[in-house]
């Protein structure tokens, strides 16, 4: 699982499926429940970031039979139909049924272990990508701004720092795709998470900040700061 994590963010998303797929097996045998529905989540991730959309959705077809049979705790299913509503978004469906499903456990700790990530931070990080691959970008901010302070840009939750340049990947292309653009916000917000991309040394957030300027270079050709500064740190990170 460290394994698929690690690829997506040091290799690519192909080897971060392949160790995925490795640790669902090793996680099925184990007979513990948990592990297995975690390993089948990174699982999807890495078919996400990887443009494997089908995989994806199959993957978390299988983690939500997984979490029916043993009837897992609340926070557990939320944790699922987070993830299961971005592969459905991430197909084409609707992300809305199984959000709903999931901000039912979110809030529900009751015997939830210490290392467990907080739930809430994580049920709005994943709500706000769901809903920015459902194309509901106005929602999708919403959801994301209850994670990171639109102003300070620092986290409310206590989430790892990929979580926060995620959120801030996401939040910029959901306003670049807005019909009224801020462009110094959105400016600001890829400064700051292309800085948090080079100190994650992350190569899924960079791909995710070239997507990101490549819009904002398309709409703005004559900003200083796009074609000066923006521009230099890309061309320094191309490989």
């Amino acid at each position: 699982m460290l394994q698929t994590v690690l690829g997506w963010h040091r290799v690519n998303p192909l080897v971060a499926s392949l160790h995925g797929i490795e640790a669902v097996k090793y996680a099925e045998v184990s007979g513990d429940v948990l592990l297995h529905l975690n390993a089948l989540k990174l699982l999807t991730w890495a078919y996400v970031y990887g443009n494997y959309p089908k995989e994806a959705i199959t993957t978390m077809q299988q983690a939500r039979l997984v979490a029916l049979q043993h009837r897992v705790p609340l926070y557990v299913q939320s944790g699922v139909e987070s993830t299961f509503a971005i592969a459905q978004a991430f197909n084409g469906g609707s992300a809305t049924s199984a959000l709903l499903r999931a901000e039912q456990g979110y809030l529900a700790k009751v015997d939830m272990p210490d290392y467990q990530m907080d739930p809430i931070g994580a049920h709005f990080t994943k709500a706000g990508l769901a809903l920015y691959l459902a194309r509901d970008y106005v929602q999708s901010t919403a959801m994301l701004v209850q994670i990171v302070d639109p102003e300070s840009l620092v986290m409310k939750h206590p989430l790892p720092e990929r979580f926060r340049v995620e959120a801030l990947n996401t939040m910029t292309l959901g306003l670049l795709k807005q019909k009224d653009k801020d462009k110094e916000r959105i400016k600001r917000y890829w400064h700051v998470a292309m800085r948090g991309t080079l100190g994650l040394q992350s190569k899924q957030r960079l791909k995710e900040a070239r997507e990101t300027y490549g819009i904002m270079e398309a709409l703005w050709p004559d900003d200083q700061d796009i074609q000066g500064e923006f521009r230099t740190l890309i061309a320094s990170h191309m490989n």
